[in-house]
């Protein structure tokens, strides 16, 4: 039986897609350095939100979320999903959503000063921008990982967007 270790006080890091990566190496190091949990998010969870993968209280894991460990555990999926169509909703032939492909961090837990350091300690060990990443709110909280990766990648485009309008 599993031990479900709650981070209602804890400072977690939610990780996709950086597995065996140099970056995803370097991020694991200063985590651990600062004392805080990295969690790897695997493809199968996205639909699990951020609540469940936290293991929050009154959040309810569809399925086994996996353990609270602070290990690099390789990725599982070939990344060779080819079949999204027109709206990036669903495999058109499987009926299975796209697999998500850029890294992500969701940081828990942390508290202004914290966040301000754990950036810092990223920026000091040349680690490069990390464009998708956010802090769990109230207000995304319930969503699924997916629901905060596509709002994510929205915001990322449109900053894109702005930039070249400037050049």
């Amino acid at each position: 039986m599993k031990h479900r270790t709650s981070v209602r006080n804890r400072e977690v890091v939610l990780l996709y897609r950086f597995r065996d990566t140099q970056i995803g190496r370097q991020l694991h190091a200063v985590a651990a350095r600062m004392g805080i949990l990295c969690k790897v998010v695997e493809e199968e969870q996205t639909e699990e939100t951020l609540g469940a993968l936290l293991k929050l209280p009154g959040f309810v894991s569809a399925g086994d979320a996996g353990s609270m460990e602070n290990d690099m555990r390789p990725e599982t999926g070939t990344g060779n999903n080819t079949g999204d169509n027109a709206d990036g909703n669903t495999d058109g032939n499987t009926g299975r959503k796209p697999e998500l492909t850029r890294q992500v961090m969701i940081m828990h837990g942390f508290t202004n000063q914290r966040l301000n350091e754990f950036l810092q300690n990223m920026r000091k060990a040349g680690m490069p921008i990390i464009p998708l990443k956010a802090i769990v709110t109230p207000r995304n909280i319930s969503w699924t990982f997916r629901t905060l990766y596509e709002e994510l990648e929205k915001e990322h485009e449109a900053v894109q967007k702005s930039k070249e309008g400037r050049q």
